[in-house]
């Protein structure tokens, strides 16, 4: 829904079945809404804020591909951040990491953040810094990191 907050007019953007649910990510200008919606299948897209119809950025390939802690606008409004999911074998358990897809489609790429479990990112406003937490089920090997030169151009 879209509120205007002055007259309190609402408008509805998007209707979806209610056995899904999506995150949301509002581009830095305002005009445009990143969302991943999960259900049977787990699909990014992009539409505007004002409304109109939603275009289809990425499909993830299975329900164990992906989950929802990063998504995320670059600051210049090209690309938008998310974490995806790969099970591993050996050794058992989760390997996340860190991609990004051109708003105006395309390839995604992977950024070269990897960690164990799942990935939470956010990119400062001059594009050349970012901050991420990861959570692994077992809590170990925490800690703080600084990382310089990790964006790609």
């Amino acid at each position: 829904m879209l509120r205007e907050i002055e007259s309190g007019t609402e408008k509805e953007l998007y209707r979806e079945s209610a056995d899904i649910s999506f995150n949301l990510s509002c581009s830095p200008d305002g005009k445009w809404l990143a969302f991943m919606k999960r259900g049977e299948d787990a699909v990014l897209r992009i539409m505007p804020a004002a409304g109109g119809e939603p275009r289809e950025l990425y499909r993830f390939k299975n329900k164990k591909e992906y989950t929802i802690f990063t998504l995320r606008w670059t600051p210049d409004g090209k690309y938008i951040l998310f974490d995806k999911i790969q099970p591993q074998i050996q050794p058992p358990g989760k390997k996340a990491s860190l991609w990004r897809i051109p708003m105006e489609g395309g390839e995604p790429q992977k950024l070269g953040l990897e960690a164990d479990d799942r990935i939470s990112a956010s990119v400062h406003p001059d594009g050349r810094h970012i901050v991420f937490s990861s959570a692994g089920s077992t809590g170990a090997n925490s800690g703080t990191w600084v990382m310089e030169n990790f964006l790609p151009k």
